[in-house]
């Protein structure tokens, strides 16, 4: 069986071992469209912004490209697999300058005979993907440590949820989100004494808080405080500078911190 160079990839199964070969990718670059919420309020002529949160479209991308193999019976293999990997894939990556990816939630895919369809070793196929949440992520993980001396978060173009953790030992620590200028943007305050070697985990993304005693953990929701904490790029002082001044965490009283996290994009 023929493999092809990688391109493109289905929860991590590389589609090049399947014989796929990409011409072109449309929409992976493309920005998705966006626009504020607005309203009509009482008082006040036209529309009016209600909310700083965008509002961005679903991202479609299609890939067009051939599956080529040594026989029939291969290529046809080729595209089962393909078939079959569509319909679970949730991650895909293109492997491009910069290797990112993006979660699906639904795909579609066409087979274009070439030549004789129930004969030929290659075929033509298109692959549409379709993103409700256009985020594109980088794949490599960007973790930060941090304590009471505050951090800078570098960020992408879009806001992201971060994992922390805080390691003991330390006695009912807060995380504190600041923007460029030191203004406090958020805090969350936890109730808990964590020894040394145990540690409390603040899932942003899952709205979950974990204090981990022993490896085993427990849910402490009902010991905090203050919002789950969202890192903002609007809140550096201007992102796309050679040198931005981020925005930054810190925990007091002092521990050990990190936070984990995918830089995100628009486009």
């Amino acid at each position: 069986m023929k493999t092809a160079p990688t391109m493109v990839t289905l929860n991590g199964k590389d589609l090049g071992t399947l014989g796929l070969i990409v011409s072109r990718v449309i929409g992976w670059r493309d920005m998705p469209t966006t626009r504020r919420k607005t309203a009509r309020l009482a008082g006040r002529d036209g529309d009016t912004p209600v909310s700083d949160a965008l509002e961005v479209s679903p991202r479609t991308v299609t890939i067009e490209g051939a599956i080529v193999q040594d026989t029939f019976a291969e290529m046809k293999s080729s595209v089962d697999e393909i078939g079959g990997r569509l319909r679970v894939a949730s991650i895909v990556r293109f492997i491009d300058n910069d290797d990112r990816f993006m979660n699906i939630h639904t795909a579609q895919y066409e087979v274009l005979p070439l030549a004789a369809q129930f004969t030929a070793a290659s075929i033509g196929i298109r692959i549409i993907l379709t993103a409700l949440d256009p985020t594109i992520f980088e794949t490599a993980n960007t973790q930060i440590s941090f304590t009471i001396t505050k951090n800078n978060m570098a960020l992408g173009n879009i806001p992201v949820r971060p994992l922390i953790t805080i390691n003991g030992a330390v006695t009912n620590p807060s995380i504190i989100y600041r923007d460029d200028g030191s203004n406090i943007i958020s805090q969350m305050d936890i109730v808990a004494t964590v020894a040394a070697g145990d540690r409390i985990e603040i899932d942003s993304t899952l709205h979950t808080v974990k204090h981990f005693i022993g490896g085993s953990p427990s849910n402490i929701i009902d010991n905090v405080t203050g919002p789950f904490p969202i890192l903002d790029p609007e809140d550096a002082d201007d992102q796309f500078a050679a040198s931005p001044v981020w925005p930054t965490l810190e925990c007091t009283p002092t521990a050990s911190c990190t936070a984990d996290y995918n830089k995100a994009y628009v486009s």
